[in-house]
């Protein structure tokens, strides 16, 4: 939940933030490799490598709640304007981890 917590704290369509189990990520081009997977793989063995893969494919993303993802797949709604990208942090997100393991 924490990892979730750091690349997708609310939806970037209609700013849900209530709970990180509502929360995806959508990809906006060409996908490596599923988000979730790398979440579980990084939640297991926390590596500098893998971690590095996470925010590779996350800053290829946008953070969506599961209803707007869907609604998006649908053409219901368009992706939301980014304005200025993510930056995510390794240096963030591998102490995120530590404190976490503490």
């Amino acid at each position: 939940m924490a990892i979730w917590g750091y690349l997708a704290p609310k939806c970037t369509y209609c700013g849900f933030d209530k709970h990180q189990s509502a929360m995806e990520m959508h990809h906006l081009g060409q996908k490596d490799e599923l988000i979730p997977t790398l979440v579980a793989e990084l939640s297991s063995r926390r590596t500098s490598y893998k971690a590095e893969k996470l925010l590779r494919e996350a800053k290829r993303s946008i953070p969506l709640c599961s209803n707007c993802h869907r609604m998006l797949h649908a053409g219901v709604i368009q992706i939301p304007s980014q304005g200025e990208d993510t930056e995510y942090s390794l240096v963030e997100l591998m102490a995120l981890l530590e404190a976490i393991a503490e």
